[in-house]
């Protein structure tokens, strides 16, 4: 039960939770730093981590991490 709330979740965060403006230029500025653009896997992670809440620095840290 308490996976399908976490998949339920995740769901309701991808398509529910959408990015200020701004958020999405900040994003798309940094995104020129790191090859494949938006469509890497960093930039992927970081768009999953602020779509769930954090900020930017805060997402930036967390997709760091998992590109190691």
């Amino acid at each position: 039960m308490l996976v399908e709330m976490n998949v339920l979740f995740n769901i309701f965060c991808y398509y529910i939770m959408k990015l200020t403006e701004k958020q999405m230029q900040t994003l798309k500025k940094h995104s020129t730093k790191h090859k494949g653009g938006m469509k890497s896997k960093h930039m992927k992670n970081m768009l999953k981590f602020m779509r769930q809440g954090d900020s930017f620095i805060k997402a930036h840290g967390r997709a760091k991490k998992l590109d190691k």
